[in-house]
């Protein structure tokens, strides 16, 4: 019984120290999309509400498919992206250069598709600026780190080693 009374009295005193966390971001709900086709490793045809629109994601870039990587990355955004993902919007940043709806993509059971990408070596955290950007950045660090996936794998005699930013 003493600790539901202590943890109220520490987060009176937050509050009156003006320490008390900020209310939770809004988050944007997530759209279900129909994968019809996986473009590379972060990008993919898909139908929304009926409309097909050609989805980018927001929080990782990769190589392109012909590059070093790119079947790579590729392969494993299919893998993840199957036949259905959940997408989730950030209002400030809607449309990409080439017109491509920009998406934050997620796997039926809620496993971040950017996240993975990252965390796994096949794609680079995106911007420094959208609503996973700290969390995609440190993905990132550690996959550097560790060496971890194509891109940062070390070099070998029989490979180059990581591809340069």
């Amino acid at each position: 019984m003493q600790c539901p009374a202590l943890a109220v009295l520490a987060l009176l005193t937050c509050i009156g120290n003006g320490l008390a966390a900020a209310p939770p971001a809004v988050v944007a709900p997530l759209v279900e999309a129909q994968v019809t086709r996986v473009i590379d490793g972060s990008s993919l045809d898909a139908v929304v509400g009926g409309s097909r629109i050609a989805v980018a994601y927001l929080g990782v870039t990769t190589p392109s498919p012909n590059e070093r990587c790119g079947p790579e990355a590729l392969a494993r955004n299919r893998e993840l992206a199957g036949i259905r993902v959940l997408l989730e919007e950030d209002p400030a940043h809607r449309v990409d250069s080439i017109g491509r709806r920009l998406y934050y993509a997620y796997t039926p059971d809620g496993r971040s598709i950017d996240e993975i990408l990252v965390s796994e070596g096949f794609g680079r955290a995106a911007l420094n600026d959208g609503r996973h950007a700290v969390l995609l950045a440190a993905r990132e660090t550690e996959a550097t780190q560790g060496h971890l996936g194509c891109i940062w794998k070390r070099a070998t005699p029989s490979g180059p080693g990581p591809i340069a930013p």
